[in-house]
């Protein structure tokens, strides 16, 4: 068995790194300092695959992944009307910069889920950071939204606003879903 540094080993134990750390402070995984880095040996029989690779066909989960895809879509295309309307109002400007760099982010996490989507996979590793873009990408866009209906946009927009908050938290709702079952509870107890 080879030696391996403390985050492959963390990967392939589908653990964290400071996992890893107290199961060689513990003495269960054998470890030796090489060249100032920490490295860790596996016990036998553990095969060493990237934690990007884990994948699963659940159907269960590729519906969820699925809808979280359609939603997506959907709020990918309201931005970019939303990009429209800030558009007619000014030429440049910093609102307009700022709802430019909201559907760049939404643009990016949509062609994440279009890779799974295409492959038809559930990876844990691609959702959980999609997940974390998309609590940055709802607090953006809330604050946004906040600065709109303070100069008064019309109900319409407000309308607007309010099903794309709730498209956002069924987005994660959904996220939430997909990743917790992506992992069996004996998984998860690795990870405190």
């Amino acid at each position: 068995m080879s030696w391996i540094t403390i985050n492959e080993a963390a990967e392939a134990l589908e653990v964290s790194p400071q996992t890893v750390r107290r199961r060689v402070k513990t003495g269960a995984l054998p470890s030796r300092l090489q060249k100032g880095m920490r490295l860790v040996q596996l016990p036998d029989g553990q095969d060493i695959i990237p934690l990007h690779r884990i994948t699963t066909r659940d159907p269960e989960l590729l519906a969820i992944l699925f809808k979280i895809f359609e939603s997506f879509r959907t709020l990918k295309s309201q931005c970019g009307y939303q990009v429209g309307i800030v558009k007619n109002k000014q030429k440049e400007g910093p609102e307009l910069d700022k709802w430019n760099f909201l559907y760049q982010k939404i643009v990016a996490q949509s062609e994440a889920l279009d890779g799974l989507v295409s492959e038809m996979i559930v990876s844990p590793k691609i959702l959980q950071k999609v997940y974390r873009e998309a609590l940055v990408i709802r607090d953006l866009w809330s604050r946004y939204d906040q600065w709109n209906d303070n100069q008064g946009f019309i109900s319409r927009q407000i309308k607007i606003n309010e099903f794309n908050r709730a498209t956002m938290e069924g987005v994660l709702n959904r996220l939430r879903e997909i990743l917790i079952g992506c992992f069996t509870p004996i998984e998860m107890d690795d990870n405190e």
